[in-house]
């Protein structure tokens, strides 16, 4: 069987906020390489098959829509954890007030330092 990772690119002004960001604030990330000239990449904590790779340059758009989904198997501690937090980054948290429930689970969405709109979400199992 083959094994499959997953590393979208992502744009930004600032990537040192931007590691910042998803390694320190998010906390889901760690730095897997410094490819210096301002490009890295970050690996999810539990699974490095899973990562984003942060690139200086043009930051995005504002989106209509979300750039990823990261799924989380418990994220009702990480949004009362950010709901209230103080992004040094200049990330912002958009869900304010409550995690959005759907049938197939529960999510909340947040843009990071480049203006990167993403989810994250936790899926009901079933």
């Amino acid at each position: 069987m083959m094994k499959l990772s997953v590393f979208p690119h992502l744009h930004a002004a600032d990537t040192e906020l931007s590691v910042r960001f998803y390694v320190a604030e998010l906390s889901l990330f760690r730095v897997s390489v410094d490819y210096g000239m301002a490009t890295y990449r970050v690996v999810a904590n539990e699974d490095a098959s899973v990562g984003l790779l942060l690139l200086q340059g043009e930051p995005a758009t504002p989106a209509q829509r979300p750039a990823f989904t990261l799924a989380v198997s418990d994220i009702a501690p990480l949004f009362q954890r950010l709901k209230d937090f103080e992004f040094s980054t200049g990330a912002e948290l958009l869900t304010k007030r409550a995690l959005f429930e759907y049938p197939a689970g529960r999510s909340m969405t947040l843009k990071d330092p480049g203006g990167n709109v993403f989810i994250v979400e936790q899926p009901w199992t079933t």
